[in-house]
């Protein structure tokens, strides 16, 4: 079976879509993923993720420092927090 895609680099949701029917494609006949390093699969090692629990903590403290009252067990605290992490990686993954 021969496909033909269209990768418009003009359309970039016509460019996702595009990866998305390559990547079935490859898991259908290759066995094999091509999403092993996408934004949604960021992955990094243990180390790292001890630096990332450290500058955590660093935060943390910074945020207390400047804020006593500051609610810092909260999910939001936290969340906001990772959301700020996982857009980093993404951004390196991107690169």
């Amino acid at each position: 079976m021969k496909t033909v895609i269209v990768f418009d680099t003009d359309d970039e949701e016509g460019m996702r879509n595009a990866f998305k029917i390559v990547d079935h494609l490859a898991s259908q006949y290759l066995n094999q993923r091509l999403r092993a390093m996408t934004p949604s699969e960021i992955r990094f090692g243990r180390i790292e993720f001890i630096k990332m629990m450290r500058a955590f903590s660093k935060h943390i403290t910074a945020v207390q420092k400047k804020d006593p009252k500051a609610e810092v067990n909260g999910l939001r605290f936290n969340k906001q927090y990772a959301d700020k992490i996982w857009g980093e990686k993404r951004m390196e993954v991107l690169k």
